[in-house]
Parts: C-alpha cells; sequence; structure tokens
C-alpha cells in the first residue's frame, strides 16, 4: 500500500469517527445540528491533506537528492586467479626456454673456441712444419752448392794441371754453363791458352759468356 492510499484509508477513518462523536454529541447536547457539523468536517479535511501532502514532497526530494551508489562490478574472482595462474605459467615457460638458449648457446660458443684452439695449434704447426721444410731446403740446396762448388774447384784444378789441348778437347763436349763455373774458377792466361784449341764459334760464345758473368759480378 503507498502512501496515498494510507492517506485516504486514514481520512476516512478520521471522517466516519468525527461523525459518529458529532452525532452522539448533537443527540446528547443538541446544541450543534447535524448539517453543520457535516459541513465544518471537509474543511478539517481539507487542512490535513495538504500537511500530509507536503511531508510526502519532502520524502520525495529527500529521496531524489540522497545520491545513487553504484552497485559493486561483478567481478569473477576463480576467473581472474585462473589467468593470472596462466600468465605466471606461460612466463615460467618462457624463462626456461631462454635458460636453455642460452645454455646451448653457451655450450656452442665452448665448441667453437676449442675448435679455434686446435686451428690454432695446427696452424702453428704448419707454419712450423713449413718453416723447417724451408729451412731442410735451404741445407740442401747450400750443400747441393757447395758440392757443386767443390766439383767446379776440382775440375779447374784438373784443366789448369793439364795441357791447353787436352782440355779444350773435353770443353768442346761440355755444357757452356758448366764450363762457364770451370773457368771462373781460374787464371786468364789458363783460360787464353785452352780456347786457343777450342772451336772458334764455340771460343767465341765462352768468351760472351765469361764477358756477361763478370760484367754482372761487376754491376
Amino acid at each position: 500500500m503507498n502512501s496515498r492510499s494510507r492517506f485516504r484509508m486514514k481520512a476516512l477513518l478520521i471522517g466516519l469517527l468525527t461523525a459518529k462523536i458529532g452525532v452522539t454529541l448533537v443527540y446528547l447536547t443538541g446544541t450543534v445540528s447535524i448539517s453543520e457539523f457535516f459541513l465544518t468536517q471537509p474543511a478539517a479535511i481539507a487542512q490535513e491533506k495538504p500537511a500530509e501532502n507536503q511531508e510526502n514532497k519532502t520524502k520525495t526530494v529527500e529521496t531524489e537528492a540522497k545520491p545513487k551508489t553504484p552497485p559493486p562490478p561483478n567481478v569473477d574472482i576463480t576467473a581472474v586467479l585462473k589467468r593470472l595462474d596462466r600468465d605466471r605459467k606461460q612466463i615460467e615457460r618462457e624463462r626456461e626456454n631462454i635458460q636453455k638458449q642460452r645454455a646451448q648457446l653457451d655450450t656452442l660458443k665452448q665448441e667453437i673456441e676449442e675448435k679455434i684452439e686446435r686451428l690454432s695449434k695446427i696452424q702453428q704447426q704448419i707454419a712450423a712444419d713449413i718453416s723447417k721444410q724451408e729451412a731442410m731446403d735451404d741445407k740442401r740446396k747450400k750443400d747441393q752448392q757447395a758440392e757443386e762448388d767443390e766439383k767446379i774447384k776440382m775440375l779447374s784444378k784438373v784443366y789448369s794441371s793439364m795441357k791447353p789441348k787436352q782440355a779444350a778437347a773435353i770443353i768442346n763436349k761440355m755444357d757452356i754453363e758448366v764450363i762457364q763455373k770451370v773457368f771462373s774458377q781460374m787464371k786468364g792466361e789458363q783460360i787464353g791458352s785452352i780456347l786457343s784449341y777450342v772451336d772458334q764459334d764455340r771460343a767465341a760464345l765462352i768468351s760472351e759468356k765469361l764477358a756477361e758473368k763478370k760484367l754482372i759480378q761487376t754491376n
């Protein structure tokens, strides 16, 4: 039942009660007529009604002025916790993957460093072998050169001790380069006496080679 209905019910009860009391008084005293009594009742009721309306308006204004509290948001705590747990597990998986990749990189780095070290040792060994081989080649060349020089010296002594004609007979059959080296160890008069018995063209070529070598040595 709303306020308006309660007011009407209250006014009706008051009116009935007042009418009953008035009738009783009139009947007992005879001072007020029944018509006068009933004419004054609506005025009394009308005066009471505005007061009731003013009270209802005051309550309505207070109700409208009172700030409305927004309803609390509907949050599913279980869903939030599940989502947080899922995110945490995802982060843990990513962290484990990063740690695995880092371990793989460390292993790969170690393997590369070991290979570089082995290659460096191999390179050093190759360089040492090359140096050793070059040293051996140089020694062999020096030994060969020394042996050849010894042979040239020996031939020079042999040809110097021979008669020029006999030496010329052998030189006519020898290689020009060898003759050049043999004559480089002999004196000029010995060479001249031998060349006098050598074929003319061959003697000219030998003389030319000896001149070139002497010119090179002088420069």
